[in-house]
């Protein structure tokens, strides 16, 4: 059973192991796109700075929440070294408490790690409490529907023999219906987005195929994406 420990277990030496170091330009790029250009940002499963060190070379004010002390620790340490300051908050998201109002919050690839679809809805209502009034919410995640996903990360093994499936099976929350679920409970509008039908690590090697990607993300196949995004806006839903 993947559970809070477990994950936190792992990305506690996931960060020793400095993997977070790796970067894939096409995606985060594609991620910039989806923010506001300035402002702060509240970054849950924040962990060892994976993104969090391109957020502050951009000049945002960020705060970082993770389960993984551990990983926080590392990430505090490479904002450092760019002579950056960060917040950190070793805890788990929905009981991080604050009276600060945050421009965006942001869930990049972190909602596929949350133990149960009841807490994901959680960490989305305490998301809302914690936005400015302009504020908004930005996800991006594996799309559970995705049948490759399975056998592709199955391949892959930890140091104690683990699959990476074993640390990443709870894409199977990470779905457009269940997320249209939440945001049509609450009377919300949302943004979805589909990315990637081919994968990211071939668009870093093989540029020349984006065009070809684009152009697939706009038709039928794009259901069968390995991404999706989805941006709520408080603004837009205060306007209605």
């Amino acid at each position: 059973m993947l559970d809070n420990k477990t994950t936190e277990e792992h990305f506690s030496r996931k960060a020793v192991d400095e993997e977070a170091s790796k970067h894939n330009s096409n995606k985060f790029n594609k991620i910039m796109k989806l923010l506001k250009p300035k402002g702060s940002i509240l970054e849950c499963g924040a962990g060892a700075g994976f993104y969090t060190k391109e957020f502050l070379k951009r000049n945002y004010q960020v705060t970082a929440i993770d389960l993984s002390e551990q990983a926080l620790k590392t990430n505090k340490k490479q904002a450092k070294s760019q002579g950056k300051e960060l917040t950190t908050h070793a805890i788990n998201f929905t009981d991080f408490k604050t009276k600060e109002k945050y421009d965006q919050i942001i869930f990049i690839k972190v909602f596929h790690h949350f133990d149960t679809l009841t807490n994901i809805y959680n960490a989305l209502d305490h998301a809302r409490t914690l936005l400015k009034t302009d504020g908004k919410i930005i996800i991006f995640e594996p799309n559970g529907k995705n049948p490759l996903w399975k056998p592709i990360l199955s391949l892959r093994k930890d140091k104690g023999g683990k699959t990476k499936w074993f640390y990443e099976q709870n894409m199977k929350y990470t779905t457009k219906n269940n997320f249209n679920k939440y945001f049509k409970k609450h009377n919300l509008n949302y943004q979805l987005q589909y990315h990637y039908i081919i994968p990211s690590v071939l668009l870093n090697k093989l540029p020349f195929l984006n065009k070809l990607n684009n152009y697939l993300e706009k038709t039928f196949l794009k259901k069968l994406a390995f991404n999706f995004s989805i941006i709520y806006s408080q603004q837009e839903h205060k306007h209605q």
